[in-house]
């Protein structure tokens, strides 16, 4: 009898396990293109986005796009006003290279003395 509750404890904590979702999944960090104010490049693999609003975003992209430092490059949306990280590509002016931005973070805020 003991054999028998022994399994159909451990049965029960595998299924209370799988149902228990393990965390949420992070959403991936979208800027409204409406809203921005400039953009440039800062070196091959990092471009710094300019809202309106004052803040600023860093976008890494997933390989270096080296074309990005000489003549800009261009930004089209895949949904009509959100540029996401892991989604959004960029295209250099230069030599059309395709780049895509792997992660968008937040700059912290310039602090003057």
């Amino acid at each position: 009898m003991s054999i028998f509750r022994n399994r159909i404890f451990r049965t029960c904590c595998a299924v209370f396990l799988a149902l228990v979702p393990v965390g949420a999944a992070a959403q991936p960090i979208c800027l409204d293109v409406r809203n921005m104010r400039d953009s440039k490049a800062v070196n091959a693999h990092t471009i710094m986005i300019s809202m309106i609003d004052g803040s600023r975003w860093r976008g890494t992209l997933a390989v270096d796009c080296p074309g990005l430092m000489f003549n800009g490059f261009s930004i089209f949306p895949l949904n009509s006003d959100q540029v996401c990280e892991g989604t959004q590509s960029i295209r250099a002016f230069q030599n059309h290279q395709v780049c895509r931005i792997a992660k968008i973070e937040k700059v912290p805020p310039r602090v003057s003395p």
